[in-house]
């Protein structure tokens, strides 16, 4: 994707910038923290998966850092999650007022892996949705999937905790209808998201689809009238109620999680009998249904703080507190109240998929 680390550092290659040329060490956001508070220059492996410069090994690659004109002395030694990078600085310490100077451990510092780490049902035959602004679609191999349809589909093998990939795909998640709730909040109508999913609820279905990966709903905006327009640029009804464009909302959100998990599929060859939705869009009702109905599987929602979870839980191995990924997911199963949602088998979406597949037949290519 665009906004990779390797596009900005090769940003600041070309433009001679001195925050590069004068730089000592690279570290991600999280691996400053870090530093801050223990003095020691590491780089999570997660998260330092996706800037685009890891090998498969968990190596930087440094051929690729050369051809780039990139000191390679700025790239930091990558260490695995749940590790105890050390203790909190002496300094530190006595600021805070603690008695002695706690552990600090590394946890899976990308969100993605510590939402993944911290969904319960995630496993062999279930995959996952991590549902905010953006979903992340897709599923938990031990091993990176490495082949034609990986390319072709644009999906990426992120580092995830306990030496597991997160194999998935971005898409478009609630940004569209964040963007709707401020767009009528400032016309007046302060509509709360449950409001705005009951509107979509009294809608008929049927309506419409959108590609809701399609660059117009990327910038904030009207998205109201861009979803109009596209309807009509694409040849389908246009709702003239605000119900009815966020039930094509609503259905294009489902259908789009619906093409990637088939993808993820017949990229593996793995049959998923479920998926774990978890992350703040977890909480809504509808399109959990709407998702079990579309995949015809049971979505397990829930937690909807899978990333604080997961983060703590990491943190809890790296103590020795919990053994394993095994134990861990138990424990969070367990303690959560996860709501299961079972297909109703109205098969009311059939058509609009049909209609997803042709707008998106090319779908998959880097178009950045």
């Amino acid at each position: 994707m665009q906004f990779n680390t390797i596009y900005q550092l090769y940003y600041l290659a070309q433009k001679q910038s001195p925050l590069l040329l004068n730089a000592r060490k690279l570290l991600m956001i999280p691996d400053l923290f870090n530093y801050w508070l223990t003095g020691i220059q590491a780089s999570e492996y997660t998260n330092a998966s996706t800037t685009h410069i890891l090998s498969l090994d968990k190596k930087w690659c440094y051929d690729l850092i050369d051809r780039l004109d990139i000191s390679s002395e700025i790239f930091p030694e990558i260490v695995d999650s749940g590790l105890i990078l050390g203790r909190l600085d002496k300094g530190l310490a006595e600021d805070l007022k603690l008695d002695g100077r706690p552990e600090v451990i590394a946890p899976a510092t990308h969100d993605t892996a510590s939402a993944v780490a911290g969904g319960p049902l995630v496993g062999n035959d279930v995959g996952f949705i991590s549902s905010g602004t953006w979903d992340l679609v897709g599923l938990e191999p031990k091993k990176p999937i490495i082949n034609e349809g990986a390319l072709h589909w644009n999906f990426t093998n992120e580092g995830g905790a306990f030496n597991t990939i997160t194999f998935l795909k971005n898409m478009q998640g609630m940004w569209i209808l964040q963007e709707i709730k401020r767009l009528t909040g400032e016309a007046g109508k302060d509509y709360s998201y449950d409001d705005l999913t009951r509107l979509a609820e009294a809608s008929p279905t049927e309506v419409g689809v959108i590609d809701v990966d399609d660059p117009r709903f990327l910038p904030p905006g009207d998205m109201l009238s861009e979803i109009r327009r596209y309807l009509e640029e694409t040849k389908q009804p246009v709702p003239d109620s605000l119900r009815g464009i966020l039930r094509v909302y609503f259905g294009s959100i489902t259908l789009k999680r619906k093409l990637i998990l088939e993808r993820a599929e017949s990229i593996t060859g793995k049959k998923l009998g479920g998926v774990n939705v978890f992350g703040g869009g977890s909480r809504n009702h509808l399109l959990n249904q709407m998702t079990a109905d579309a995949i015809e599987s049971t979505v397990y929602a829930g937690p909807d703080e899978a990333t604080a979870l997961g983060n703590i839980a990491v943190q809890a191995t790296g103590l020795k507190v919990i053994s394993s990924v095994t134990e861990m997911r138990k424990m969070l199963k367990d303690s959560l109240d996860i709501k299961v949602y079972t297909p109703s088998g109205k098969g009311e979406l059939q058509k609009s998929y049909e209609k997803l597949l042709a707008l998106t037949q090319n779908w998959g290519t880097f178009l950045g």
